[in-house]
């Protein structure tokens, strides 16, 4: 019996395993799959909408600005950052949107990095803020500073400052004493106007003590000339509030500390949710693509094996 030829026998080759998700959630399909893709659609169009929201608001208050000829700083307008904040939001969520209905991996890891990026560092400045107390008030300190310079000059800063202290009941950065650095309020300036000169030595109305209630009209003069004079503050108390508006802010922070702590966890934890499922969604996207391609590649190779199979039979 002839010996039979040896038989040359090829190893299966082994099909590579999917990659493994960073999460618990690796069995997906394609319900789950489209559920995540428009929750992340839905939740960047709230966001894409914010965004027009906030931007329109700065136009709006920009416009204002410039029919009363109003002068401020590109850079310290609160009307400008409006706009500024508006615009970032808004690229970011069409960015999400686009990425998530499209499936577009490249746009979904843009709008997951960013994220991320602004997810650190709001939390290194929360840090920061707190582990080096004493510069954030010297950065406060400067901003008030600033504020009160350009009371008259910034709508945007008056109705900011005369909220503060209305409602915070307090007058100046550290005392009453610092509108001597506006010009309006100074005893040494005349300021640009008729009314500066009456008033020097003052401070504005809502460093006053007013009972406002919902009818309540605003004596806008009632702090002019209050500090001509006065050589300790404990003689105007019945006039102005005489507490400094950082003291009190950071009284009420510390105060506050723990319902602070909670809001600001409230408004991390959805940006740590979105950047989360825009990875795990672009993760399962580049899956998707991989496992098309490697049945994409099988498929060809038994095309290819099934063409050499007829070719050997004629």
């Amino acid at each position: 019996m002839a010996d039979e030829p040896d038989v040359v026998r090829r190893r299966p080759r082994r099909r590579r395993a999917p990659k493994q998700h960073f999460c618990l959630f690796c069995e997906v399909n394609e319900c789950t799959h489209n559920i995540l893709k428009y929750i992340i659609f839905a939740f960047n169009v709230f966001f894409w909408l914010l965004g027009l929201v906030v931007v329109g608001l700065g136009i709006w208050a920009q416009i204002l600005k410039s029919q009363i000829d109003v002068a401020s700083s590109l850079i310290t307008s609160p009307s400008i950052l409006l706009i500024v904040v508006g615009t970032l939001v808004f690229l970011l969520a069409l960015l999400g949107c686009l990425g998530s209905l499209r499936e577009n991996i490249i746009f979904l890891k843009i709008y997951a990095i960013s994220l991320a990026v602004l997810l650190i560092l709001q939390i290194i400045i929360g840090i920061l803020a707190v582990a080096f107390q004493n510069q954030a008030r010297g950065v406060l300190g400067t901003s008030v500073e600033i504020s009160i310079e350009n009371y008259y000059d910034d709508i945007d800063f008056q109705n900011a400052i005369d909220a503060i202290q209305s409602r915070l009941k307090c007058c100046g950065g550290n005392s009453p004493d610092d509108w001597e650095n506006n010009i309006y309020f100074s005893a040494g300036q005349s300021g640009k106007a008729s009314t500066a000169m009456a008033s020097s030595d003052g401070v504005p109305w809502s460093c006053c003590r007013q009972d406002i209630t919902d009818d309540f009209v605003v004596n806008s003069q009632c702090g002019f000339g209050v500090r001509k004079g006065v050589k300790s503050p404990l003689e105007i108390i019945d006039k102005i509030y005489i507490n400094g508006c950082i003291d009190v802010v950071v009284q009420w922070m510390t105060d506050n500390m723990v319902v602070i702590i909670v809001f600001v966890f409230i408004c991390l934890i959805p940006q740590f949710i979105a950047v989360f499922l825009a990875f795990l969604f672009a993760r399962q996207v580049e899956d998707e693509i991989e496992e098309a391609d490697l049945l994409s590649r099988e498929a060809e190779r038994r095309k290819n094996r099934e063409s050499l199979r007829r070719t050997d039979t004629f």
